[in-house]
């Protein structure tokens, strides 16, 4: 019997409180040990960005240029502001565009159409909120009918729904179910309206339509202890002296054409014929440390820019609150024209910048994205019957055999099917145990499942796990043999809904890293590694914290290695050149078969590393010698002779400059397990 809807509520409930509770207890230990804690939370514009300067937040499925340092905690989110978040009983606080109709059906808005045909279809709602701070527009679910466009979360200014200053697309144009939509976007007014968006297509009809359910908008609220104390004086230009801002130094000589003056609030720059022109002050930011500004342009003709030195963190040209994170190349913050020969004439209210301390990951260049995925917590009950294979109980098949508690299909086209309970939508965890393969492609999931389409997976010997989403619920869980000459034996079949979910960084396989600020992780002492990654981690070169550049170097220092001859999960560890049993300069491809949490706890003289939390290895450990860099890489690193890189989803990743108390590594290692739905002893 399915659980009410009170029931399935009650057990969200239950696991928001032990995610809070072990977020809580693993940022603490980080602190006592100060720790790089890296994770994405709940909330991931609290600690992504998609640009390495800017602050445009990364949202599912889209790269990001920054992993801000979790050991200070994330900011929190303040309370509901929309006033009908759920629709439960009615469409009150929404307005709809015109020839839009709302209706609350079954719990949720139904936005449809009066006209049809290429008709925009858009829900309202006014909320008060404050310019400059962060907000985060969310929607749990949202479904569309044939003839729909894409999903839109909006904010804008105008009443009428026009003008968005931040919008966002999910989706594709047609029937489709989606969940965990989100928007994160910084007020530019004191009223913001928030926009739920999807248009009918040329074919559309009055019977189309889309709906929404749980739509929520918060605040976004620093936590203590996130942002160090204002750098900038006189950041909001209330003192002059003569017609110059107090503590600013000006770059140019003032002319009648070039100038900066005093305003009605703020200070206004002014440069009529594009000669470079700026304020700045020695705000004492330091080279490699990350930084908040905030600004606000209260008037804008042409555009300027906020500096860093040679760098310009922010650039603008209208009106609006703007903010970046950046890594300072030098010591002063400033205002400035931003195109040479181009005339610029802008009013700045005011501007703040701040220290966000940590260690804190950017991508070294524009090509090295990883990107930001959801990953399973939590998961339903198994769907499959009979997924051990004792016999051919429950599975309709063609060609295939079982026997020895396994199924093989040797045969082009053979499959092996049965009917499972899934709902259209929603997002499945499959999991199965591969002991033997070969041939090119030897197993996927039929078109005629209900996954809608002939996909082929993983077959790497070990356990895997992917996700699916369910197309046509009528349809079985079906396996089938695209290729011939191939032949596969799978075990231990598994398929559970996913019930709540985590967000993890997931890098390609290809060249992605994400460099961490200024920090010597192998300097003389002890050290504590921690990190849970969800799903295989597939390639041909190391993966994890390397000290070294992204380039083939030798040798490579690293925390995860696999032992040599190994072709199982493992643990993360350091590397030694001085000991085999360290040494992956061998590594095995596709060693890490399935989720994990693992930790290495380097005393100096022995490296003991754990596997869920039960020791796993306990070895002599002989310290690396002299080191290829200072640099730090998170992601995968390319080995001289090896070709290709590691392909990995990392939930947490820590490391420790000494060896952390049991109990404050144990801390942390549950919160890592319980990101990735994994078992902690």
């Amino acid at each position: 019997m399915l659980r009410s809807n009170v029931m399935q509520r009650a057990v969200g409930r239950a696991f928001d409180r032990t995610y809070g509770r072990l977020e809580r207890d693993a940022i603490a230990a980080a602190r006592r040990n100060n720790a790089m804690l890296l994770y994405v939370p709940d909330a991931p514009g609290a600690a992504l960005q998609t640009s390495v300067t800017g602050y445009t937040p990364a949202t599912p499925n889209t790269p990001i240029g920054r992993l801000l340092d979790m050991q200070y905690g994330p900011p929190r989110l303040g309370p509901e502001l929309l006033a009908n978040p759920s629709f439960n009983t009615d469409a009150t606080g929404w307005t709809p565009y015109a020839n839009t109709t709302l209706a609350s059906v079954g719990g949720k808005l139904r936005m449809g159409t009066t006209t049809g045909p290429s008709q925009p279809m858009l829900a309202m709602a006014a909320v008060a909120t404050i310019p400059g701070q962060t907000y985060q527009l969310f929607a749990t679910s949202a479904t569309k009918t044939a003839q729909v466009g894409v999903f839109q979360l909006q904010a804008t200014n105008n009443a009428s729904g026009a003008g968005a200053y931040a919008s966002t697309t999910f989706g594709v144009f047609g029937a489709q179910s989606m969940t965990d939509l989100t928007l994160i976007f910084v007020a530019s007014a004191t009223v913001t309206y928030v926009v739920l968006r999807a248009d009918g297509g040329a074919s559309a009809t009055t019977a189309d339509y889309s709906e929404w359910d749980n739509v929520s908008l918060r605040q976004t609220i620093d936590a203590p202890g996130s942002r160090g104390p204002e750098l900038v004086t006189n950041g909001d230009f209330t003192s002059w002296s003569g017609d110059n801002p107090a503590g600013w130094t000006l770059s140019f000589t003032e002319t009648a054409s070039e100038y900066v003056t005093q305003a009605s609030p703020g200070a206004r720059l002014v440069s009529t014929t594009g000669v470079f022109n700026e304020i700045a002050q020695n705000a004492g930011l330091i080279n490699g440390k990350a930084y908040e500004v905030i600004v606000q342009v209260t008037a804008c003709t042409g555009s300027g820019s906020v500096s860093n030195a040679s760098a310009s963190p922010i650039s603008f040209s209208s009106p609006g609150w703007y903010r970046g994170i950046f890594t300072a190349v030098g010591g002063s913050i400033g205002l400035k024209r931003s195109t040479g020969g181009a005339a610029s004439d802008f009013t700045v209210g005011s501007i703040s910048c701040k220290e966000i301390p940590g260690y804190h990951c950017t991508q070294p260049t524009a090509a090295n994205k990883p990107v930001l995925v959801k990953v399973p917590r939590r998961k339903g009950p198994d769907l499959v019957v009979n997924g051990v294979f004792d016999s051919a109980a429950s599975w309709t098949s063609a060609n295939a055999s079982f026997a020895g508690g396994g199924m093989t299909i040797a045969a082009q086209f053979g499959n092996a099917w049965q009917s499972v309970s899934v709902r259209n939508g929603a997002y499945y965890e499959l999991a199965y145990t591969v002991t033997a393969a070969s041939g090119t492609a030897p197993l996927a999931l039929s078109s005629t499942g209900f996954t809608g389409a002939t996909t082929v997976i993983p077959t790497v010997v070990g356990r895997n796990t992917i996700l699916l989403q369910c197309v046509n619920e009528t349809l079985p869980l079906k396996f089938i043999a695209p290729n011939a000459s191939t032949s596969v034996t799978v075990d231990d079949v598994s398929l559970r809904e996913v019930a709540e979910w985590s967000n993890g960084v997931q890098f390609d396989g290809t060249d992605d890293f994400l460099d961490v600020t200024f920090r010597d992780y192998y300097a003389a002492g002890a050290s504590t590694f921690i990190g849970s990654w969800w799903g295989p981690v597939t390639g041909n070169s190391s993966f994890g914290l390397v000290q070294s550049s992204t380039a083939s170097v030798t040798p490579l220092y690293a925390p995860f290695g696999i032992p040599t001859t190994s072709v199982n999960a493992s643990y993360f560890m350091r590397d030694d050149s001085g000991s085999a049993v360290l040494n992956f300069r061998t590594y095995a491809a596709g060693a890490y078969s399935g989720s994990g949490v693992v930790s290495a706890v380097d005393h100096g003289a022995r490296l003991v590393g754990r596997d869920h939390g039960t020791v796993a290895v306990d070895v002599t450990f002989a310290r690396p010698g002299t080191l290829t860099s200072n640099k730090i890489t998170v992601g995968a690193a390319q080995r001289t002779a090896v070709s290709g890189f590691a392909k990995a989803t990392i939930a947490l990743l820590c490391w420790s400059a000494n060896v952390m108390p049991d109990a404050d590594r144990r801390a942390i290692e549950r919160f890592a397990a319980f990101l990735v739905g994994e078992p902690h002893v």
